[in-house]
Protein backbone atom coordinates (compact mmCIF):
# COMPACT_ATOMS: atom_id res chain seq x y z
CA UNK A 1 0.00 0.00 0.00
CA UNK A 2 2.75 2.46 0.96
CA UNK A 3 5.61 3.54 -1.25
CA UNK A 4 9.03 4.99 -0.55
CA UNK A 5 9.03 8.73 0.11
CA UNK A 6 12.04 10.98 -0.41
CA UNK A 7 12.12 14.11 1.69
CA UNK A 8 15.86 14.67 1.38
CA UNK A 9 15.67 17.64 -0.98
CA UNK A 10 13.51 19.60 1.49
CA UNK A 11 11.42 21.54 -1.08
CA UNK A 12 9.91 24.87 -0.06
CA UNK A 13 6.65 24.41 1.80
CA UNK A 14 7.09 20.70 2.51
CA UNK A 15 6.11 19.42 5.95
CA UNK A 16 8.50 16.52 6.52
CA UNK A 17 12.27 16.60 6.38
CA UNK A 18 14.48 13.55 5.84
CA UNK A 19 17.16 12.50 8.33
CA UNK A 20 19.84 12.72 5.61
CA UNK A 21 18.92 16.36 5.02
CA UNK A 22 19.27 17.02 8.74
CA UNK A 23 22.58 15.16 8.85
CA UNK A 24 23.89 17.50 6.14
CA UNK A 25 22.53 20.66 7.77
CA UNK A 26 22.81 19.98 11.49
CA UNK A 27 25.84 22.29 11.79
CA UNK A 28 23.93 25.29 10.46
CA UNK A 29 23.47 27.76 13.37
CA UNK A 30 20.03 28.61 12.02
CA UNK A 31 18.83 24.99 12.27
CA UNK A 32 17.28 24.36 15.69
CA UNK A 33 16.35 20.83 16.77
CA UNK A 34 13.66 20.03 19.33
CA UNK A 35 12.78 16.68 20.92
CA UNK A 36 9.03 16.60 21.59
CA UNK A 37 8.67 13.10 23.02
CA UNK A 38 5.58 12.73 25.21
CA UNK A 39 3.78 9.80 26.80
CA UNK A 40 0.48 9.19 28.52
CA UNK A 41 0.83 9.49 32.33
CA UNK A 42 0.54 5.71 32.82
CA UNK A 43 3.35 5.06 30.30
CA UNK A 44 6.06 7.32 31.75
CA UNK A 45 8.59 4.72 32.81
CA UNK A 46 11.01 6.13 31.96
CA UNK A 47 9.90 9.74 31.69
CA UNK A 48 10.40 11.28 28.21
CA UNK A 49 12.95 13.71 29.67
CA UNK A 50 15.05 10.77 30.85
CA UNK A 51 14.91 9.29 27.35
CA UNK A 52 15.97 12.67 25.92
CA UNK A 53 18.95 12.79 28.27
CA UNK A 54 20.10 9.32 27.17
CA UNK A 55 19.24 9.26 23.49
CA UNK A 56 18.79 12.47 21.56
CA UNK A 57 19.90 14.13 18.36
CA UNK A 58 22.85 16.51 18.72
CA UNK A 59 22.02 19.77 20.55
CA UNK A 60 18.30 18.97 20.64
CA UNK A 61 16.27 20.84 23.23
CA UNK A 62 13.46 19.10 25.10
CA UNK A 63 9.98 20.56 24.57
CA UNK A 64 7.79 19.32 27.43
CA UNK A 65 4.21 19.89 26.30
CA UNK A 66 3.04 19.53 29.90
CA UNK A 67 5.14 22.46 31.15
CA UNK A 68 5.35 24.75 28.10
CA UNK A 69 1.60 24.94 28.38
CA UNK A 70 -1.37 26.48 30.14
CA UNK A 71 -3.20 24.38 32.72
CA UNK A 72 -6.93 25.08 32.95
CA UNK A 73 -7.52 25.18 36.72
CA UNK A 74 -11.30 25.27 36.39
CA UNK A 75 -11.79 22.29 34.07
CA UNK A 76 -8.48 20.56 34.85
CA UNK A 77 -7.44 20.48 31.20
CA UNK A 78 -3.86 19.32 30.60
CA UNK A 79 -1.23 20.82 28.25
CA UNK A 80 -3.37 23.53 26.69
CA UNK A 81 -1.61 25.99 24.38
CA UNK A 82 0.90 28.16 26.23
CA UNK A 83 0.41 31.90 26.37
CA UNK A 84 2.30 34.08 23.91
CA UNK A 85 4.44 35.27 26.82
CA UNK A 86 5.39 31.74 27.90
CA UNK A 87 6.15 30.66 24.34
CA UNK A 88 8.35 33.73 23.80
CA UNK A 89 10.12 33.06 27.10
CA UNK A 90 10.88 29.46 26.13
CA UNK A 91 12.19 30.40 22.70
CA UNK A 92 14.37 33.17 24.13
CA UNK A 93 15.83 30.82 26.75
CA UNK A 94 16.82 28.44 23.93
CA UNK A 95 18.16 31.22 21.69
CA UNK A 96 15.65 30.48 18.93
CA UNK A 97 14.87 33.35 16.57
CA UNK A 98 11.84 33.96 14.38
CA UNK A 99 13.72 33.14 11.19
CA UNK A 100 15.38 29.94 12.49
CA UNK A 101 14.58 26.65 10.80
CA UNK A 102 13.09 24.49 13.55
CA UNK A 103 13.07 20.69 13.21
CA UNK A 104 10.88 18.78 15.67
CA UNK A 105 10.90 15.03 16.29
CA UNK A 106 9.71 12.20 18.54
CA UNK A 107 12.01 9.72 20.24
CA UNK A 108 9.86 7.08 18.57
CA UNK A 109 8.84 7.36 14.92
CA UNK A 110 5.12 7.88 15.38
CA UNK A 111 4.81 11.70 15.04
CA UNK A 112 2.73 11.51 18.23
CA UNK A 113 3.90 14.69 19.98
CA UNK A 114 6.05 16.25 17.25
CA UNK A 115 2.86 16.95 15.30
CA UNK A 116 1.45 18.78 18.35
CA UNK A 117 4.59 20.91 18.69
CA UNK A 118 4.66 21.56 14.92
CA UNK A 119 1.08 22.84 15.24
CA UNK A 120 2.02 24.94 18.29
CA UNK A 121 4.81 26.68 16.36
CA UNK A 122 2.37 27.36 13.53
CA UNK A 123 -0.18 28.84 15.95
CA UNK A 124 2.51 31.27 17.10
CA UNK A 125 3.42 32.24 13.54
CA UNK A 126 6.72 30.43 13.04
CA UNK A 127 7.36 30.03 9.31
CA UNK A 128 10.23 27.54 9.07
CA UNK A 129 8.99 24.51 10.99
CA UNK A 130 9.33 20.88 9.88
CA UNK A 131 8.90 17.42 11.35
CA UNK A 132 11.71 14.88 11.10
CA UNK A 133 10.46 11.84 9.19
CA UNK A 134 11.27 8.71 11.19
CA UNK A 135 12.38 10.42 14.39
CA UNK A 136 15.31 9.09 16.42
CA UNK A 137 15.16 5.52 15.02
CA UNK A 138 15.81 6.77 11.47
CA UNK A 139 18.41 9.26 12.70
CA UNK A 140 20.35 6.49 14.45
CA UNK A 141 20.35 4.44 11.23
CA UNK A 142 21.82 7.34 9.25
CA UNK A 143 24.44 8.00 11.92
CA UNK A 144 25.48 4.34 11.81
CA UNK A 145 25.93 4.67 8.04
CA UNK A 146 27.46 8.15 7.74
CA UNK A 147 28.93 8.75 11.18
CA UNK A 148 28.11 11.24 13.92
CA UNK A 149 28.32 14.80 12.55
CA UNK A 150 30.51 17.26 14.41
CA UNK A 151 28.56 20.23 15.64
CA UNK A 152 30.47 23.39 16.50
CA UNK A 153 27.80 25.88 15.53
CA UNK A 154 27.69 29.17 17.35
CA UNK A 155 25.40 32.14 17.14
CA UNK A 156 26.33 35.74 17.54
CA UNK A 157 23.70 38.25 18.59
CA UNK A 158 20.30 36.60 19.09
CA UNK A 159 17.20 38.68 18.38
CA UNK A 160 14.31 38.39 20.87
CA UNK A 161 11.60 35.99 19.75
CA UNK A 162 8.25 37.63 19.03
CA UNK A 163 5.36 35.22 18.55
CA UNK A 164 2.38 36.20 16.39
CA UNK A 165 -0.77 34.38 17.53
CA UNK A 166 -2.96 32.86 14.79
CA UNK A 167 -6.42 32.25 16.35
CA UNK A 168 -7.78 30.64 13.18
CA UNK A 169 -5.71 27.52 13.90
CA UNK A 170 -7.30 26.76 17.28
CA UNK A 171 -10.88 26.27 18.47
CA UNK A 172 -12.40 26.41 21.94
CA UNK A 173 -15.52 24.84 23.46
CA UNK A 174 -17.84 27.69 22.51
CA UNK A 175 -16.73 27.62 18.87
CA UNK A 176 -17.19 23.86 18.58
CA UNK A 177 -20.62 24.15 20.21
CA UNK A 178 -21.61 26.84 17.70
CA UNK A 179 -20.44 24.58 14.90
CA UNK A 180 -23.18 22.10 15.83
CA UNK A 181 -25.61 24.68 14.43
CA UNK A 182 -23.60 26.28 11.64
CA UNK A 183 -21.94 23.07 10.39
CA UNK A 184 -19.23 25.25 8.85
CA UNK A 185 -16.53 22.78 9.83
CA UNK A 186 -16.28 19.01 9.61
CA UNK A 187 -15.09 17.63 12.97
CA UNK A 188 -12.69 14.68 12.89
CA UNK A 189 -11.86 12.63 16.00
CA UNK A 190 -8.41 10.97 16.15
CA UNK A 191 -9.22 8.55 18.98
CA UNK A 192 -9.64 4.82 18.43
CA UNK A 193 -12.91 3.67 16.91
CA UNK A 194 -13.92 1.86 20.09
CA UNK A 195 -13.58 5.06 22.12
CA UNK A 196 -15.29 7.16 19.46
CA UNK A 197 -18.24 4.72 19.41
CA UNK A 198 -18.53 4.92 23.20
CA UNK A 199 -17.82 1.23 23.73
CA UNK A 200 -14.87 1.77 26.05
CA UNK A 201 -14.45 3.73 29.26
CA UNK A 202 -12.30 6.82 28.82
CA UNK A 203 -8.84 6.62 30.40
CA UNK A 204 -9.34 9.92 32.23
CA UNK A 205 -11.66 10.03 35.22
CA UNK A 206 -14.88 12.03 35.05
CA UNK A 207 -15.42 11.70 31.30
CA UNK A 208 -18.39 10.29 29.44
CA UNK A 209 -17.93 7.86 26.57
CA UNK A 210 -18.84 8.70 22.99
CA UNK A 211 -18.15 11.52 20.53
CA UNK A 212 -19.11 15.02 19.42
CA UNK A 213 -22.34 14.82 17.38
CA UNK A 214 -21.78 14.50 13.61
CA UNK A 215 -18.04 14.03 14.03
CA UNK A 216 -16.07 11.64 11.84
CA UNK A 217 -13.61 9.07 13.14
CA UNK A 218 -10.11 8.76 11.68
CA UNK A 219 -7.85 7.04 14.26
CA UNK A 220 -4.44 8.69 14.09
CA UNK A 221 -2.60 5.35 13.94
CA UNK A 222 -4.35 4.57 10.65
CA UNK A 223 -2.32 7.33 8.99
CA UNK A 224 1.08 5.77 9.80
CA UNK A 225 2.67 2.76 8.10
CA UNK A 226 4.37 -0.21 9.78
CA UNK A 227 7.70 1.65 9.78
CA UNK A 228 6.25 4.67 11.57
CA UNK A 229 6.21 6.89 8.50
CA UNK A 230 3.29 9.02 7.38
CA UNK A 231 1.43 7.30 4.55
CA UNK A 232 1.69 8.63 0.97
CA UNK A 233 -0.78 11.35 0.02
CA UNK A 234 -3.03 9.12 -2.07
CA UNK A 235 -3.40 6.70 0.85
CA UNK A 236 -4.10 9.50 3.32
CA UNK A 237 -6.77 10.92 1.04
CA UNK A 238 -8.40 7.51 0.71
CA UNK A 239 -8.56 6.99 4.47
CA UNK A 240 -10.20 10.37 5.10
CA UNK A 241 -12.68 9.88 2.26
CA UNK A 242 -13.59 6.39 3.46
CA UNK A 243 -14.50 7.94 6.82
CA UNK A 244 -16.79 10.41 5.03
CA UNK A 245 -14.52 13.46 5.16
CA UNK A 246 -14.25 15.96 2.31
CA UNK A 247 -10.56 16.89 2.54
CA UNK A 248 -11.09 20.09 0.55
CA UNK A 249 -13.44 21.70 3.08
CA UNK A 250 -12.86 23.39 6.48
CA UNK A 251 -12.05 20.96 9.30
CA UNK A 252 -11.67 20.90 13.08
CA UNK A 253 -9.52 18.08 14.49
CA UNK A 254 -10.05 16.62 17.95
CA UNK A 255 -8.83 13.71 20.09
CA UNK A 256 -8.46 12.82 23.78
CA UNK A 257 -6.56 15.89 24.96
CA UNK A 258 -5.33 17.77 21.88
CA UNK A 259 -2.15 15.82 21.11
CA UNK A 260 -2.95 13.18 18.47
CA UNK A 261 -5.45 15.55 16.81
CA UNK A 262 -2.41 17.43 15.51
CA UNK A 263 -1.40 14.33 13.55
CA UNK A 264 -4.69 14.62 11.65
CA UNK A 265 -3.93 18.31 11.07
CA UNK A 266 -0.48 17.36 9.84
CA UNK A 267 -1.88 14.78 7.40
CA UNK A 268 -4.46 17.25 6.08
CA UNK A 269 -1.68 19.82 5.60
CA UNK A 270 0.08 17.23 3.46
CA UNK A 271 -3.12 17.06 1.40
CA UNK A 272 -2.93 20.84 0.88
CA UNK A 273 -5.84 21.68 3.18
CA UNK A 274 -4.65 24.66 5.22
CA UNK A 275 -8.16 25.46 6.52
CA UNK A 276 -7.75 23.17 9.51
CA UNK A 277 -8.01 24.13 13.18
CA UNK A 278 -7.56 22.04 16.32
CA UNK A 279 -9.96 21.82 19.26
CA UNK A 280 -7.46 22.29 22.07
CA UNK A 281 -9.70 21.03 24.89
CA UNK A 282 -10.80 17.99 22.86
CA UNK A 283 -12.56 15.13 24.68
CA UNK A 284 -10.84 16.00 27.99
CA UNK A 285 -13.16 19.02 27.95
CA UNK A 286 -16.17 18.03 25.83
CA UNK A 287 -16.66 14.70 27.57
CA UNK A 288 -16.71 16.04 31.12
CA UNK A 289 -19.63 14.75 33.19
CA UNK A 290 -20.17 18.23 34.64
CA UNK A 291 -20.73 19.87 31.24
CA UNK A 292 -24.01 19.99 29.37
CA UNK A 293 -22.40 19.13 26.04
CA UNK A 294 -24.23 16.67 23.77
CA UNK A 295 -22.56 13.26 23.43
CA UNK A 296 -23.39 10.68 20.79
CA UNK A 297 -22.63 6.98 20.80
CA UNK A 298 -22.65 4.47 17.97
CA UNK A 299 -22.92 0.97 19.32
CA UNK A 300 -24.42 -0.82 16.30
Amino acid sequence: MSTTRDYSSQPEGDLLVDVKWLHKNVEDPKVQIIDCTWKMPNERNPHPRVEWEKNRILNARFFDIDTIATFDEIRKLPHMLPSVELFNKSMNEWGIENDDHVIVYDNSNQFFASARVWWTFRVFGHKKINILAGGVPQWNKVVSELGEPKVTKKKGHVSPYKASFHPELVKDLKEVMNNLETKKYQVIDARSEIRWRGLEKEPREGLRSGHIPNSFNVPFRSLIDKDGQLLPKQDLKGIFEKAGVDVTKPIITSCGSGVSAALLSMALWQLDNKNVSLYDGSWAEWGQETLNTPVHQKKD
